[in-house]
């Protein structure tokens, strides 16, 4: 018997993924069940008809099976198409089924019944004659006796709708013309067709006069363009236009030039790709306070132009992560948070690895995040307070022991390190793991250099590590150095009172690091300041102040021999309103060209 199991064991470890669809053939829109099996648990499937996704995931059940409902396209063409089922964020587990596109039956029921359809009109009409929309619109046309009055509502827009239980049929309903009130004419009904036509001459006077005197009274408020362009800072707010010359300028060996982001919306992160780059952020707020998550793609880093929006939200972070890239992006609606996670190998295409509602995120919000082939730890909030949060697919998570107001997670060579400050003390964190989910603390004796100290963001060195932040007691930058991740010095580095470091990279051994500086802040708004060294140990600022004035960085990344700093700078709006513009800072690099030698990981700042 015991031979017997092993066999069977080894016989289904040598299952290979398949699938089998029910039916196999149909009509383009018919529905067809995707049954698979040999998967593995847990993970997440898509399914796709000829190369392109029919939409959504499917979660393996823990035997390896699955079921899902697909969608024949409207409009295939006749014959076989190629049914897949793969594994997503990354997972190259996949199998493949035929189904076939037939005809649909020929019948003569529908040419039946356009001609009772067709008898029956011809016979209404001879009893009551219709006016067609060629008619003069001062034409009374006799009808039954027994037709029913149909009252128009006025909208402040102008536009007449039905009454409350009218059908709208095709919804044909025109807008009126604010020059001229177009005649309105109506059918009488016993006695009261008069008074229909003056109710209803009534409402349209009232409503075009609503709307002009609402024109008259803010001219802007229909012509207004979307916020955070730069028609926005012209005509509609009486001031002078900012247009991208006025923002391109190059000062040492830093350029800046305006992003043309489409849609408008604010860049949070950068990651490289195999064409260029690609941006994520969020489109402009809606009333309620939401934007939609978007993905942009530029092959200059100046054009940016959508790839992808994955619904409302606001994005938590984008990272490098199997040969693609993993983001996160959450919402909060009805004081509930949904955290999504989504995986995409071309930054078009975006699998959602984590189901909404999904009770192990279930009020949890990520505030950054960090790859590696075998797993993501991201850091944030949750019912129980802040920590660190591990998944080795994207689609299951648990929640690590170490718990903290975490700053950030950087990857070592032996693991990763996380910098933070204990949940209820002031006291500092810092710890490193192999795997994410056991952590052991940084001795005494190195961790009191983290008194006071939040840190921001890292680079890796050739042997070791620099991080750098806001010393919080005595209120200005900080940097630290490590040759192995458990011994740190803090490198002689005297910056100005009220700085902070909030970005690093590192070009060959060319070190920039990117802050603020709060000694200039007014109206609300600071300027960037920058330092620059050749041994990661002397920093020097930069003279670069008339390019970074009025402005605040999102993110950093080194490309080739390049870096890039993405952010916004602000102007002047209605009042005491600040309008930001998103810009994109270069180093070594004069003008906007080609992004050369694109690497997957070379992202520096992963949280937001």
């Amino acid at each position: 018997m015991k031979w017997i199991s092993l066999a069977a064991i080894l016989l289904a470890l040598q299952v290979q993924p398949a699938i089998s669809l029910s039916p196999d053939s149909g009509q383009p829109g018919s529905v067809f069940v995707v049954s698979g099996t040999g998967f593995t648990p847990g993970e997440r499937v898509k399914v796709s008809w000829d190369g392109s996704n029919l939409g959504g995931t499917v979660r393996v059940k823990d035997d390896g099976t699955f079921e899902y409902s697909g969608l024949a396209p409207e409009g295939a063409a006749l014959g076989p198409h190629t049914v897949t089922a793969q594994g997503v964020g990354g997972n190259t587990e996949r199998a493949s089924a035929t189904f076939t596109v037939e005809a649909p039956p020929t019948s003569t029921t529908a040419s039946t019944a356009a001609t009772t359809s067709t008898t029956a009109t011809t016979q209404a009409s001879k009893a009551a004659p219709v006016t067609t929309a060629a008619s003069a619109p001062d034409t009374t046309v006799p009808v039954d006796s027994e037709a029913v009055t149909t009252t128009a509502v006025v909208t402040d827009d102008s536009v007449i709708e039905p009454a409350a239980g009218e059908s709208r049929g095709n919804d044909t309903s025109e807008s009126i013309s604010t020059d001229v009130p177009a005649p309105v004419t109506t059918t009488p009904s016993g006695g009261t067709g008069g008074l229909v036509v003056g109710l209803i001459a009534v409402g349209l006077m009232a409503g075009v006069t609503l709307f002009m005197w609402r024109r008259s009274r803010d001219p802007e408020e229909d012509t207004l363009p979307p916020s955070g362009t730069s028609d926005q800072m012209g005509a509609a707010q009486n001031l002078p236009l900012v247009t991208a010359a006025d923002l391109q300028g190059t000062e040492g060996d830093w350029s800046r030039n305006m992003m043309g982001l489409t849609p408008v919306g604010e860049v949070r992160a950068a990651v490289t790709s195999a064409t260029g780059l690609l941006a994520l952020g969020q489109t402009e707020q809606d009333d309620e306070g939401w934007g939609q998550v978007v993905v942009w793609g530029s092959k200059d880093g100046s054009d940016w132009n959508e790839m992808a929006l994955l619904g409302r939200g606001s994005a938590s972070f984008a990272v490098p992560w199997r040969d693609g890239w993993v983001l996160a992006s959450s919402h909060e609606s009805h004081n509930r948070i949904d955290t999504k996670v989504w995986w995409s190998s071309d930054g078009h295409q975006w699998d959602q690895l984590t189901e909404s509602g999904d009770p192990s995120l279930a009020g949890v919000s990520f505030e950054g995040g960090i790859g590696s082939d075998d797993l993501i730890a991201s850091w944030g909030r949750g019912p129980h307070g802040p920590g660190v949060w591990v998944s080795r697919d994207g689609s299951a998570w648990t929640q690590s022991p170490l718990r903290g107001s975490i700053d950030l997670i950087a990857a070592t060579g032996e693991g990763m390190l996380a910098f933070g400050r204990e949940p209820d003390r002031r006291r500092p964190v810092v710890a490193y793991s192999t795997d994410a989910a056991s952590w052991a603390p940084l001795d005494r004796d190195s961790l009191f250099m983290f008194d006071g100290i939040s840190v921001a963001t890292h680079v890796s060195l050739d042997a070791g590590m620099l991080v750098a932040g806001t010393d919080l007691m005595r209120g200005m930058a900080v940097i630290l150095v490590s040759d192995d991740g458990r011994r740190w010095m803090r490198a002689p580095f005297e910056p100005e009172p009220g700085t902070s470091i909030e970005h690093l990279a590192a070009v060959g051994r060319r070190y920039v690091a990117v802050g603020v500086d709060n000694g200039t802040r007014r109206r609300g708004r600071s300027d960037l300041a920058v330092w620059e060294s050749e041994d990661a140990v002397t920093w020097e600022r930069a003279p670069v102040e008339g390019l970074f004035a009025d402005a605040a960085a999102d993110s950093m990344i080194a490309v080739g021999d390049s870096i890039h700093v993405f952010g916004k700078v602000f102007v002047a709006g209605d009042g005491a309103k600040l309008d930001s513009i998103p810009v994109m800072w270069s180093w070594n690099n004069s003008d906007i060209s080609p992004i050369a030698e694109p690497a997957m990981a070379s992202a520096s700042d992963s949280h937001l």
